[in-house]
C-alpha cells in the first residue's frame, strides 16, 4: 500500500498541491534580504525535491532536510538540527515555521523559536500552547515578525 502511496502520491498528487497565499512573494522579499529558508519535513527527499521545484520555491530554499537524512524525525529536533547544520546557522539565528504542534515541538527541542501558522492542522491556542512564540493567520506577516 505504501509503495502504491507513493506512486500516485509522484504521478498525480504533485499536481494537487499548490501553495497558500502569499507564500512565494514573501520567501522572494526575504531571501532577497538574505534570509535563509529550508523545508524540514517528514517526508521524503525524493517526493519534496520535485514538489519544491514544481511550486517554484527550489529557488529560494538553502535546504531540504527530510526523514531520510535523519535518525529521528518531528518531534524530535533532528531535522531541525541538521537543517541549521547544513546553514551554517544556530538555533538563536533560527525559526521554525509549521502548522503544527509537531513542528512547534521540533522547533523548541532543537532551541529554535517557532512561528505557527493558523491555516493547516492545528488552530492558534494549540499552537501557543505547543511551544510557538509567535503566530499568524497569513504567511504575508512572517516578513513583518523577521524583518522587525
Amino acid at each position: 500500500a505504501s509503495e502504491m502511496y507513493r506512486e500516485l502520491y509522484n504521478t498525480e498528487g504533485l499536481d494537487m498541491i499548490t501553495l497558500f497565499d502569499g507564500v512565494l512573494e514573501t520567501m522572494e522579499l526575504l531571501h532577497s534580504k538574505g534570509i535563509k529558508f529550508a523545508v524540514t519535513t517528514n517526508n521524503i527527499t525524493s517526493v519534496l525535491e520535485p514538489m519544491a521545484k514544481r511550486l517554484g520555491m527550489d529557488k529560494y530554499l538553502d535546504n531540504i532536510v527530510c526523514l531520510d537524512n535523519v535518525a529521528e524525525g518531528k518531534p524530535a529536533p533532528d531535522i531541525a538540527i541538521e537543517s541549521m547544520r547544513r546553514a551554517g546557522c544556530t538555533p538563536e539565528e533560527s525559526i521554525v515555521v509549521g502548522d503544527s504542534t509537531f513542528d512547534m515541538s521540533m522547533g523548541c527541542n532543537a532551541g529554535c523559536r517557532c512561528l505557527g501558522v493558523t491555516y493547516g492542522s492545528h488552530d492558534r491556542q494549540t499552537l501557543l500552547d505547543g511551544g510557538a512564540t509567535w503566530v499568524v493567520d497569513d504567511f504575508r506577516d512572517i516578513a513583518k515578525i523577521i524583518l522587525d
